[in-house]
């Protein structure tokens, strides 16, 4: 598998030579970004990357929650709506439950944001196409002040 400092972005846990933080066999990121669209998904985890966050990717519901299960931290969690397998209403719907999500906030990128989100604990949402200036500045706010730039 190739690491993510390689940004080929595919779907899968990141090896050890990638810009991710390791402790023990928990992977510590920044964000999880989680779509079905491998260009929307590139283009996100690529711009984020390029401001300094560490990134991980999914390409849909299952494999975010797989990734988790393997020992993946994300600190945000940012997601499409519609995707196969589990999609991002039932990946909203098992994170309020989960032993480990609960916590971790949600930035909701779509092109459909007409269901009242923020009861299910978004705390953003960015429609597609989406506006860069937007989607960083709601991960700055939401991350800040501990982006892998500051901790280093």
């Amino acid at each position: 598998m190739e690491s993510l400092s390689q940004k080929s972005w595919e779907t899968g846990l990141p090896n050890r030579d990638s810009q991710i933080e390791f402790l023990d066999d928990i992977l510590l990121v920044d964000v999880l970004v989680i779509d079905d669209d491998h260009d929307s998904r590139a283009a996100i985890a690529e711009m984020l990357d390029g401001e300094g966050y560490a990134v991980a990717v999914a390409g849909d519901g299952q494999e975010a929650l797989d990734l988790v299960g393997a020992g993946l931290r994300p600190r945000l969690l940012m997601t499409d709506l519609r995707m196969p397998v589990i999609d991002g209403w039932q990946l909203l719907a098992i994170r309020s439950a989960h032993h480990v999500l609960s916590e971790v906030p949600v930035l909701v990128v779509t092109g459909e944001a007409e269901r009242p989100l923020f009861r299910r604990g978004v705390c953003g949402v960015v429609e597609k196409p989406i506006d860069v200036e937007k989607v960083l500045a709601l991960v700055k706010e939401t991350l800040a002040p501990t982006t892998r730039a500051e901790r280093a």
